[in-house]
C-alpha cells in the first residue's frame, strides 16, 4: 500500500482561499480552533464557521 500525505495551508475564514482545497483528498482532518482572540476573529469565527466552511467545501467536491 502507498500512501501520499499532502499538508493544504489555507485561511478557511475566507472564502476565496478554500475553494479547492479538498479536491483529489480523501480524508480531512481538521485542527481548526482558536486558542486566543487575534486579527479580530472570535471564537464563533474560527470555532464553529471555518470549521463548517471546511465541512461545506469538502461536500462540495464529495
Amino acid at each position: 500500500m502507498t500512501s501520499t500525505k499532502l499538508i493544504i495551508t489555507a485561511e478557511v475564514t475566507q472564502p476565496n482561499t478554500r475553494q479547492g482545497i479538498c479536491n483529489n483528498v480523501d480524508f480531512v482532518i481538521s485542527t481548526l480552533g482558536i486558542t486566543r482572540q487575534r486579527d479580530k476573529l472570535t471564537y464563533q469565527n474560527v470555532d464553529y464557521q471555518a470549521n463548517l466552511n471546511l465541512l461545506r467545501e469538502a461536500e462540495r467536491v464529495g
